[in-house]
């Protein structure tokens, strides 16, 4: 039997996209465990910084020999979670899983810039958004909503009006801030949320509220350091545009489509995934039953109901921020000793294990029960569930009929026995291998209109 497998172009493309598929795979897992051990772990360092780069090298190969061919949704859904995963773990210490390109450093300073906009353009729309509501409902939730803003007023303006809470190192350049992984997460969450079809539930809540103050210690600090650095030249009004208040990091929830994009356009996508996970599921019910009524044309039974947060995020997030309550004219040292008592009683390292355990739960349920993990994946567990394909003799006559078989140590290779390279195993080396990982660059590119739907969520 002959390889005719690069002979054809089409049957070397679907090769292509499995190994593509099946390399991302095995680069998240392997940051999965790494991540898991207590990312202090030589040995799962290496192991999944040599996955990585075969799957860096990889992408290169794939766009290099079918640069027209789009990549799927789930793909790039996986390729959010990668990325994240490689930006957390480069902030564990000494040990590190990626080795970044030059330009990596000023590509997340630009994203941090972007993410601070964006959290400001959200408070901004809130405070219309939330204007525009209390004007139209009843006295008694109008006054409990004005009690709860508010109080987030107070708690925001204790914290901005100090600068120096203590010395503290300052984090390196090349690690991205917890503030700007937040807004990663919380899209990641948004994607997982539309494909699971369920609305977030309260585990996660809790864990993204968590993240929120996590970023809000790291980053109340850094505004130390940044302000004791600036020269006299600035004010520390700067220090406000520059770096990421506590209402920044705060700034995640629900608010009208229309205020958070400029008259006349409408938010993409991914600004409305995120969006959609903090709508109130009974909202979002209710439109649905009045689509279905719409539908049935009798005009008795329209309605038409404005979406809204939540509820239970609300309240949620109402109590991990009044974790940073204090007196108004609280001195700056007393805000240092707070922060210092959040510090101990919410550990960063705790926090990330709980993050990461959350995460890979969740991804684990997408690639088995969804059957979204990729085919040579599943026939090294000796199945293919997505096509059907059971395990036992069903499996073996699949293997004989697509040329693998198994070795004397139950690896799968390519039954080709003409075949005169030196080895039976897959070759994955690229012809250029890059001199380092291009977070968002050239390699890891995407289309920007190729993401998912968003998708209506009832509660379960």
């Amino acid at each position: 039997m002959a390889d005719t497998r690069c002979a054809d172009a089409d049957l070397q493309l679907d090769v292509d996209v499995m190994i593509l598929e099946y390399t991302l795979y095995h680069a998240i897992k392997a940051q999965f465990d790494f991540l898991s051990s207590g990312r202090q772990d030589a040995t799962r360092a290496s192991e999944s910084t040599r996955l990585l780069t075969i799957f860096d090298c990889f992408v290169h190969h794939f766009n290099q020999h079918h640069p027209t061919h789009p990549k799927s949704s789930d793909f790039y859904s996986n390729l959010d979670v990668l990325e994240f995963l490689v930006l957390l773990s480069n902030r564990s210490g000494d040990t590190s899983t990626a080795a970044f390109s030059d330009d990596t450093p000023e590509k997340l300073r630009s994203i941090s810039a972007e993410n601070l906009a964006s959290r400001r353009r959200w408070l901004a729309a809130r405070e219309r958004y939330a204007r525009e509501r209390l004007r139209g409902q009843p006295a008694a939730t109008s006054s409990d909503k004005l009690a709860l803003q508010d109080l987030e007023d107070q708690i925001y303006k204790s914290w901005n009006q100090h600068y120096a809470f203590g010395a503290h190192q300052q984090r390196r350049t090349i690690s991205p801030s917890l503030f700007d992984l937040l807004p990663r997460f919380i899209e990641i969450s948004a994607e997982m949320s539309a494909t699971l079809n369920l609305p977030p539930n309260e585990t996660w809540m809790h864990i993204a509220c968590e993240f929120m103050l996590q970023a809000s210690l790291e980053a109340l600090r850094m505004r130390s350091l940044q302000s004791q650095s600036l020269s006299q030249s600035f004010s520390q009004a700067a220090v406000n545009d520059m770096t990421p208040r506590l209402d920044d990091c705060f700034a995640w929830g629900y608010a009208d489509p229309r205020y958070l994009v400029p008259d006349g356009a409408s938010p993409d996508k991914k600004m409305q995934l995120v969006n959609d996970l903090f709508i109130d599921p009974d909202c979002v019910t209710e439109e649905e039953e009045d689509d279905d009524d719409a539908d049935s044309g009798d005009p008795d039974l329209l309605g038409d109901h404005d979406l809204d947060e939540d509820p239970e995020w609300t309240q949620t997030r109402s109590q991990w921020l009044c974790e940073f309550s204090m007196a108004v004219d609280a001195s700056a040292q007393s805000q240092s000793c707070r922060l210092d008592r959040l510090s101990v009683k919410f550990p960063l390292g705790a926090f990330q294990d709980k993050l990461i355990s959350f995460m890979q739960s969740v991804w684990d349920l997408l690639c088995g029960d969804l059957n979204r993990k990729p085919v040579l994946a599943q026939i090294e567990e000796g199945h293919i569930k997505s096509l059907g394909v059971v395990e036992g003799p069903e499996f073996d006559e699949f293997l004989d009929r697509v040329g693998l078989k198994r070795d004397s140590r139950g690896i799968l290779t390519f039954d080709v026995p003409e075949l005169t390279r030196p080895s039976d195993r897959l070759d994955l080396a690229p012809l250029d291998p890059p001199d380092g990982l291009h977070i968002r660059g050239n390699a890891w590119s995407r289309d920007k209109t190729d993401k998912v739907n968003s998708k209506k969520r009832t509660r379960t």
